[in-house]
């Protein structure tokens, strides 16, 4: 139903239509029930449950940059709200459906509906996992750059 309501609020599924019991518009886009079934699947659900980790993890390191560059100042929040959630599950329905043709949704659900795309989908968590951390890394450098720089023009002031 999630799905649904994610639909509708970018437009891609008329408002006014009759309802089954499943909350599923009787006239809806083959497209968008593609999609509905695409953003379903548990890789994809990981992904979204993911996004709230990585920006925790990145709300950590943008405290640490706020501390070295200036210990006695408030730390800046970068957390997510639910808002903020719901808002990217809308861009990417609207994404999928703007990028790709009925058929290659179809394609991508029955791939990730198959045994090896199972496989695949079920080992996305350490991939990201690792990603997050190579991107930890990244973050960090930048971090020490711009400490560095900071500190390299306060010393010549």
């Amino acid at each position: 139903m999630r799905v649904v309501l994610w639909l509708v609020a970018v437009g891609l599924m008329a408002t006014v239509a009759p309802v089954h019991a499943d909350g599923i518009a009787s006239n809806v886009d083959p497209k968008v029930t593609a999609i509905m079934t695409y953003l379903d699947l548990p890789m994809n659900q990981r992904i979204i449950g993911n996004l709230r980790q990585a920006n925790q993890q990145m709300n950590a390191v943008m405290a640490q940059v706020v501390k070295k560059i200036s210990p006695t100042a408030a730390p800046i929040d970068i957390a997510f709200s639910d808002k903020d959630i719901e808002d990217f599950k809308v861009s990417l329905a609207k994404l999928i459906y703007d990028t790709f043709t009925l058929d290659e949704i179809n394609a991508l659900n029955r791939f990730y509906s198959s045994p090896e795309g199972k496989s695949v989908g079920d080992k996305m968590p350490e991939m990201q996992k690792g990603v997050a951390v190579l991107q930890a890394q990244m973050l960090a450098k930048i971090r020490d750059k711009i400490s560095a720089q900071l500190h390299g023009n306060v010393a010549a002031k």
